[in-house]
């Protein structure tokens, strides 16, 4: 199973559509962390078939997404948030505790437009960064596969 993890695209529409046109082909899910709700909406109109789940970021202002969301795949519980709930602007530690509450295998989360994989503990803690307006003005979004042999995160440039 593959997942398409991207966040933070402010406005970046098209930016969203080439990597969703880019892994049409190979992608299980698409997942959105927040600050792009206008964004996705348009892939889900324009490609209403495919698997996708996002949350509301702290400039999806007057949107009805929910602010976080739990789901498993393969076995795997899967935690999304936008992050700004979290101070993940300061450090990890209320994500993290919450990740582990719930007992989630990955945490997925935006807002600060640094892309980072952290592993602790038996849980992952990703950031795809930004596909708009990346820290260091990098541009990101990860893929994770997961299958029999476990759970792979990769940070990809665009």
């Amino acid at each position: 199973m593959k997942l398409i993890v991207m966040s933070d695209s402010h406005g970046a529409c098209d930016a969203v559509l080439t990597i969703v046109k880019k892994h049409l082909d190979d992608a299980d899910m698409f997942i959105h962390l927040g600050d792009g709700a206008n964004d996705i909406a348009v892939v889900r109109e324009k490609y209403p078939s495919l698997n996708i789940k996002n949350v509301c970021g702290n400039c999806d202002f007057s949107s009805s997404l929910e602010n976080e969301m739990e789901f498993t795949v393969l076995n795997k519980k899967i935690f999304i948030t936008h992050g700004n709930r979290y101070d993940v602007k300061t450090d990890l530690n209320s994500l993290y505790f919450t990740g582990k509450e719930i007992n989630a295998d990955i945490v997925l989360y935006g807002h600060t437009h640094l892309a980072q994989i952290e592993y602790s503990n038996g849980m992952y803690l990703i950031n795809p960064g930004s596909v708009r307006m990346g820290y260091f003005g990098e541009q990101t979004y990860a893929t994770i596969t997961i299958n029999e042999n476990g759970i792979l995160p990769n940070i990809v440039k665009i």
